[in-house]
Order: C-alpha cells, then structure tokens, then sequence
C-alpha cells in the first residue's frame, strides 16, 4: 500500500488529491466494476492510464464529464511519472477486458485539477467582438428617454423667460416665412463681394475635407490598421548587454515582453538562418552531449493529449492522437517522487507530431551555463528516439497552456494587426500583404516558435528541408506551428 501512494504523490502535491488518489486505488484493487469506476472517477477527476495504447474512448470517458462540468475542456488523461519498467505489480490495475493500467488525472485546458478541489473556470474575454446595440438594449434606452416627459417641457419654459424678445421674432419668422427669404435675397445682391471673400478665407479647410472624403479603402487582403509610433531611446546603444547569436531571449515562463520590432527582428534572424543553413547545404549540427546523460529521464509513458478541431484538421488528424510523454528533471530527480520537471512533452511518430505541455529554461540548474544543451536540441534527441530511424515523418509542433506574457501579449498583437477577430487565428508568411508578413515574423521570434525554428535549421538534412508553413492560435493559450516545405 505504501509503494502504491508514493507513486500516487507523482499526480498532485495537494492532501484533497492524495486523498482521491488513494480512495481511487482502494477501488480498484477490490476489482470494482469499471462502470462503477467511471462513475466515481467522474467525479473526482481520476481516469485509467492504459499501459498498451488502447482503449482511448474509456481513458477519456471520465476527463470529459469532469472538466465538462466545470465548464473546460478536457486535454488528455496523465500518468504519474514513473516509467513502466519501474512499475510493480502495486501500481498495475486490470479493468473488465483484462487491459492493465495505472491510475492517471483528468488534464483540463491548463493544468492538473486537483480531485477533491474545484477549480472556477477561465474566462475568455480577450476576444469580445462588438456588435449593434441589440433591441434588447434599445428598448432599455427608450425607457430612460420616456421616464421623466415633464423635464424636456420644464426646459423649454424656461427658455421662453429667459429670452421672450427672441422667441416673438421666431414667431413672426414662422408666419411669414417667405419675408425671410426676400430679405435673405436682397442681402445677398447688396453684397455680393462678401460671400466671395468668406470662401476664399479658408481655402486650406476645404481641401482638409477633400482629402478626408478620399480616404483610401484598404486591400481585400489587409485591413486599416497602423501600429503606434513610439519615441525612441535616448540611448539605443548599451555596450553592457551581451550579445546572444539567437537574439534577445525572454526565459522560459511567464518572462519579460520584449517590444514588438525586437520580436520581429528574432524572428527574421531565426527565419534567414534556416534558409540560409538550406540554401548553402551545411552540415547538420551534431551535438557532443546527450540528453538522457544530462539530464533525468522519465518516460515514456503512455498518453491521449486533446486538441480543438481545427488544430487537428490543419494536421490531418481525425481523432486525438496516442502519444508517448516524457518529463526531462535535473539529473538525480527522475527517481520518485521525482523532482520539478523542467520539460514535459509528448511524441507520435504515427502522426508525426511533437507536443510541448510545459517548458521551464529557469528550472534548470545548467541555466548559467553557456554550454548547456538547449530545448531544441533536447527535444530533437527525444524526438529521434521516438520516430525510430524516420524523423522526417515530423509534421507539426504544439505549444500548449503558453504563460509567457510576451508570446500571449503578440498572438493578441497579430490578432489585431491581420483583423481577426475571433478565436482561431492563422498566420503565414505573405510577402504581397505587409501586415500579415510582419504578423508572421514576429511570431517566429517570440520564445515558444523560435526554438523549433533552429531545430528545424540545426537538423534540416535529416528533415530534407523542411520550414515552418503556418502558425495557428487558439485564442493566446495554444499554438499549433505547422511544418512542411
């Protein structure tokens, strides 16, 4: 019992999830029913983690219900950590057909749930689009306008007071209208010079009103958009900050927000780079270290990760892929209960895709160290290992529950730049359209795309020249970098 909660504290840190986790395994040693158990972990947020890839719709039947009911999504059912060949006969349950598994969480949109906590869902008010008052609200304005009749009258009356002379003349105007219009026209003949000079006073206007009335329409492929001009430095030049061959870098994590043009300025580095690295046929870059040597490996253990429809159509995939995970630590935090996981990410060679769930460059202890292997290469290395001999089957990279401020805070930048409003985005590189070419480029230069912009340019041999096509955004959470040539 005890070696079957040790494994469990690899899932949550939280008492309420140890608790669930627990009663979950007591369940399922007493070889309860599975209809039973779906039941029961509908409600706590626990799902069967098959060991042999199968069975996806019931890992997944109790996720949906979960996260359903607190108004999320749900991405997939997680395991523990822990690889197989660690797993002892402790931690492997059988359901009815006899298929082994370990107890897995519910993954709802962003991170693990904690069973016997609720958690309020997001809102997404980012993408508001506006529209006419609907009658609802003009009924609303019609009463306010209707409540108090005996205000526009008392106004009135005391106009009157005030100016009795004026009003008698406006009378008279009324009864007599054509008067008015003989004494407008006498005027008009006895100076003829005047009317003439108050056209000529502001010629300058006129043509202000011109220009205004001929305002030019924007391209069917771009919209009236401009970015705001800011004052530049004082100092633009600080011989203090060092020079980095990748462009300026915020750290992984939320991170600093860098401005829009040193996005872009990345971005273009990065991009040159692989069409130059393409063009002039270099080598492929072959790295002295390895990744299960520096760092601890746990993995690969099996999973279901969840994507919106139109991420998995851009792919080609008509149901959520079966994927291997990995948790990459610092080296001698792989054992359990295994310590804070710097990368976590999963692979389908079948489907030809990578997965990144979390990426933290600030949890690695090497960080200072100029020689320490980056995420591009580490996910290289893993991804080799998966595909077996064939990594030019790579299609397409997902950057999931993004928290760098800098990347959200562009994706919401391209947004509005591209005028799309709603909350799938697509952006592509288009020379003939400025908007969406800048859009592009500064996306490729924020910290979640750069990295698999120099994976791609480092190995572009073994990928026969593959670039990235089109990036897609699901609001500013999820980011789907579509690879091809």
């Amino acid at each position: 019992m005890r070696i079957i909660l040790s494994s469990l504290l690899l899932l949550s840190t939280g008492l309420p999830a140890f608790n669930a986790l627990a009663h979950g395994a007591s369940i399922a040693q007493r070889r309860v029913p599975d209809q039973e158990l779906l039941a029961t972990y509908e409600k706590s947020g626990l799902c069967f983690n098959y060991l042999n890839n199968c069975c996806s719709e019931k890992s997944l039947q109790p996720c949906s219900v979960f996260c359903g009911e607190k108004g999320l999504e749900s991405n997939g059912c997680l395991g523990n950590g822990i690889a197989r060949e660690n797993l002892g006969p402790a931690h492997i349950f059988q359901d009815d057909d006899g298929n082994d598994y370990t107890l897995g969480q519910c993954h709802c949109n962003s991170s693990i749930i904690n069973p016997a906590v609720e958690k309020a869902p997001r809102k997404f008010d980012l993408f508001k689009i506006f529209k006419p008052d609907t009658p609802s609200t003009k009924k609303k304005n019609d009463k306010t306008k209707d409540k108090n009749p005996t205000d526009d009258k008392d106004s009135k009356d005391k106009k009157k007071k005030k100016n009795p002379k004026e009003d008698d003349k406006e009378d008279k105007k009324k009864k007599n209208p054509k008067k008015d219009d003989k004494e407008d026209k006498e005027k008009k003949e006895k100076n003829p010079k005047e009317d003439d000079k108050d056209k000529k006073k502001n010629p300058k206007k006129d043509d202000e009103d011109k220009k205004k009335k001929k305002k030019k329409k924007p391209k069917k492929d771009q919209c009236d958009w401009k970015p705001k001009k800011k004052p530049s430095p004082k100092n633009p030049k600080n011989p203090k900050s060092p020079k980095s061959k990748r462009g300026k870098s915020a750290p992984h994590g939320k991170g600093q927000n860098l401005s829009p043009q040193q996005y872009r300025q990345n971005g273009q580095k990065a991009l040159n780079h692989l069409e130059k690295a393409i063009k002039d046929n270099k080598a492929d870059v072959n790295s002295a270290k390895n990744w299960i040597n520096e760092y601890g490996i746990s993995g690969p253990l099996s999973t279901t990760p969840s994507f919106h429809p139109s991420f998995k159509s851009a792919m080609g995939v008509g149901s959520e892929p079966e994927c291997d995970s990995y948790y990459i630590r610092n080296k001698g935090d792989d054992k359990p209960p295994g310590g804070v996981v710097i990368y976590h990410t999963s692979f389908s060679r079948q489907a030809g895709l990578i997965v990144v769930h979390e990426k933290f460059r600030d949890r690695d202890e090497k960080k200072n160290d100029p020689d320490r292997m980056k995420w591009s290469e580490v996910t290289w290395q893993n991804w080799k290992e998966v595909a077996k001999g064939d990594v030019g089957r790579l299609k397409a990279v997902v950057e999931q529950n993004i928290i760098n401020t800098g990347t959200k805070d562009k994706i919401e930048l391209a947004k509005k730049q591209t005028c799309q409003e709603g909350t799938i985005a697509e952006f592509h590189p288009d020379k003939k359209n400025t908007n969406m070419d800048d859009a592009f480029e500064m996306l490729s230069g924020t910290d979640n795309v750069k990295g698999v912009i120099y994976m791609l340019a480092d190995h572009h041999k073994e990928l026969g020249g593959k670039k990235v096509t089109k990036i897609v955004a699901r609001g500013n959470l999820d980011l789907l970098i579509v690879i091809g040539k």
